[in-house]
Parts: C-alpha cells; structure tokens; sequence
C-alpha cells in the first residue's frame, strides 16, 4: 500500500485541499500549531569595508535600528570580483513582516535606509552603499505552540506519527511536529521516527562521551541520565572550581572538539 509522508509547514498545508487534507487541518493538534514568520537580509559589497573593526567577534549588535536587527554578521567567501557578504538583519513575527513590507516597497530605499544605519553603528569608517542587497521572507520561519491549547509540542509530536485516525499510511514530518522548535533536529527527529516506524530503520544516535542526541531510545536516554552527576557531586566540583562553578573543557567543551 501506499504511504503519504506531508513535510509542508501548517501554514501552508492549511491551504491543501482534499479529503485527507480536511481531515488532518480539523485535528485539534494541528490547529495548536503556531506559525512565525522570519526575515533576512544581506548586502554585496565590493570589498570589506569592515576589516579590523569586528576583530574576533564577527559582530556587532543592530538592536536598536529599525533596518538592522540582531548582530550583523560576515558570510564567508569571496566573490570573483573580491566581493564580500555581509547580513544586515535577521527577525521574527510582527518586525519580520513589517522589513518584508519596506524591502517590497522598494530595493532603492531599504538600500539607503541601510546604509544610513550601518554609518550609525560603524562611524569609524565611511560606509558605502551596497551593490547589491538580498531579502528574504519565509512566512513559516519556524513554530511554536498557540497559547490556551492543552497540547505541548511533544504532544503534536505523537500525534504526528498518526496524525489521521484510521489511516496508518499518513505521516507529518518537518520541523513544526518535532519536539523542539525553530531549529533542523526537530525535522531530523520527526523523519527519524518516520523511518524506524514504517521502514524498520533504528534511529540514529550519536553517542560522544555518554552524550546521546536526537534519536535515542527510552533505555538510552535513561542510560544517559544515570550517568549525569548528582546534585551533591555537582556542588562539590562547584565548590573545587570556587567562584562560578563551570569548568568550559571539564563541563561541556569536549562535545565541541
């Protein structure tokens, strides 16, 4: 038999249509899904107008401008030309549709508006305009969970799995019904389960130093958590490291290397 596997975000499946469709936007853990829209800029520039000035961080922050939002960031590469990347502006719900409305009222004005901007907030050099300057708008940048709903996103995450009563061929995967939001392990997570499920593949654990990831069992996971120190022991070696109590390398710099 055939099997149906929908990985669209709810907001648009909500403009599906079709029996099967209707049945699964009529469940109430569907309708508890909440739909944030997301914005993102970035601007050409000929060379790196901001060399020396970002030093180690690679940022500054733009929270107080209206045309540059979160730290402005450098893109690596290098165009033919020498050109450089640099992203201006990254924002979610209300101020992710009001830059979508600007930048669609002209490319030319949010371009200055921009500049104006980037003067502000790196006055030690002269900011030039950009060459070229790049939006973007997705109107399902990530969910969350509608307020007054009794379902937790792990419940939406069960449900998922069957999300059509009496038809075990139907599947949602996709960020929006995984356990956690805004970021690729929740549809990695939610495919996993498609795929140990329906085609008998394990889920897939990465194990480093008795840390498990997404995918793990019930008896790994605990497996894991027996393992954690207890609240005594964590005191203690609060007590060794005196002040602060955290130890980067000791504590959690080892998942990085």
């Amino acid at each position: 038999a055939g099997r149906l596997l929908v990985g669209v975000p709810p907001a648009a499946f909500g403009r599906v249509r079709g029996s099967v469709a209707r049945g699964i936007q009529a469940q109430p853990q569907f309708k508890s899904v909440y739909s944030v829209p997301a914005f993102k800029a970035a601007a050409v520039y000929e060379e790196a107008w901001w060399e020396g000035l970002l030093e180690d961080m690679h940022y500054r922050s733009g929270f107080e401008h209206r045309f540059l939002a979160l730290p402005c960031a450098v893109a690596s590469g290098v165009g033919e030309k020498g050109e450089r990347v640099l992203h201006t502006a990254f924002e979610i719900g209300e101020k992710a549709e009001w830059l979508r409305d600007t930048c669609d009222k002209g490319h030319d004005m949010f371009q200055v508006a921009m500049q104006r901007e980037l003067q502000d907030l790196f006055p030690e050099v002269h900011v030039p305009l950009a060459l070229e300057v790049q939006c973007q708008f997705w109107e399902s940048g990530w969910h969350a969970q509608k307020a007054h709903h009794p379902y937790e996103r792990h419940d939406v995450f069960k449900w998922a799995k069957d999300p059509l009563p009496g038809a075990n061929d139907v599947f949602m995967i996709g960020e929006a019904y995984g356990e956690g939001s805004a970021w690729v392990e929740p549809a990695l997570q939610s495919a996993a389960r498609v795929l140990e499920k329906v085609w008998g593949v394990p889920p897939r654990v990465r194990d480093r130093e008795n840390f498990v990831w997404w995918g793990a069992t019930e008896e790994e996971t605990l497996q894991y958590l027996r393992g954690l120190p207890t609240p005594e022991e964590r005191a203690g070696a609060s007590d060794r490291r005196g002040e602060g109590g955290f130890d980067f390398d000791d504590d959690i710099g080892h998942l990085f290397t």
